[in-house]
């Protein structure tokens, strides 16, 4: 469609840029935040997700040649649309990564449905490759649990008015939806 084309031009303006100083990794934020929540809290059911989403990032990972400058946090309070052209704010969490990353975090963010996702991916890469579209799915998939983390440990430190375990919940069931369904082994051996 013609509003992810003018998105993934930004996008690709942002991933074509000068790289960032630092690399940001999911894997490593996600150990990072069930270190915060092993003190206090993790509930049961996500840790047995997080461990079995671990063992997917040898499988995703990729070399720092092969990063590039992403926003890593794009949900649609970080787009604003000015003068038909998306401009992309909020870099607190900015860093070098792979691009199926931010477009996998992309479409949980936007809520995008496969046809969308394909779409992205088309736009994105000039084709619909299953092996693309397997890793974007499936960094959908590590965005979700890390950020259900980091709204797990947003729940007992921050004092905003939002219901962040509400938040965590949602983001843990839609990739333990996505983790149990048929296409997730697809999805794996695609890449």
């Amino acid at each position: 469609s013609k509003k992810i084309e003018q998105l993934v031009q930004s996008i690709k303006l942002l991933h074509n840029s000068k790289p960032f100083l630092r690399n940001f990794n999911m894997f490593s934020q996600i150990s990072f935040y069930q270190n915060i929540l092993k003190r206090d809290y993790l509930p049961n059911k996500l840790l047995k997700y997080v461990n079995s989403i671990k063992k997917l990032e040898p499988k995703l990972y990729l070399p720092n040649d092969i990063l590039v400058p992403c926003h890593n946090d794009l949900l649609p309070a970080n787009l604003i649309n000015k003068d038909n052209q998306i401009l992309i704010i909020d870099f607190d969490y900015s860093g070098n990564n792979d691009p199926c990353f931010e477009l996998g975090n992309l479409s949980v963010e936007m809520e995008y449905d496969n046809e969308q996702i394909n779409n992205l991916v088309k736009s994105y890469y000039g084709e619909k490759n299953e092996s693309i579209i397997s890793r974007v799915n499936l960094q959908s998939i590590v965005s979700d649990i890390g950020w259900s983390l980091w709204s797990y440990v947003q729940a007992k430190n921050s004092n905003l008015n939002f219901d962040y375990s509400a938040h965590a919940i949602y983001r843990l069931e839609r990739a333990i939806n996505k983790m149990e369904s048929k296409e997730y082994e697809l999805w794996q051996n695609n890449i």
